[in-house]
């Protein structure tokens, strides 16, 4: 449920333009949670396929990036 309120968080925010950016620890277990139920997720069409992120992105990037978002997507 955590896990779903950070990352719609950040739906949330991108659409209205926004910044949102949750506790680091907060991001650090949702990675190691998410990662894990990522092949599942998407077997059940949970989570889209995992977005491709640079080298420099951080953990926060990387969280919806493996949900399927596009972490560099705003508002147009």
């Amino acid at each position: 449920m955590v896990g779903d309120l950070a990352v719609h968080g950040w739906d949330l925010a991108r659409a209205t333009g926004q910044p949102y950016e949750p506790d680091a620890a907060l991001v650090g277990m949702l990675g190691v949670e998410f990662g894990a139920l990522a092949p599942t997720a998407r077997r059940m069409g949970v989570f889209g396929e995992a977005v491709p992120v640079g080298e420099d992105a951080g953990p926060f990037e990387e969280l919806p990036a493996m949900t399927g978002r596009d972490p560099g997507w705003s508002r147009p």
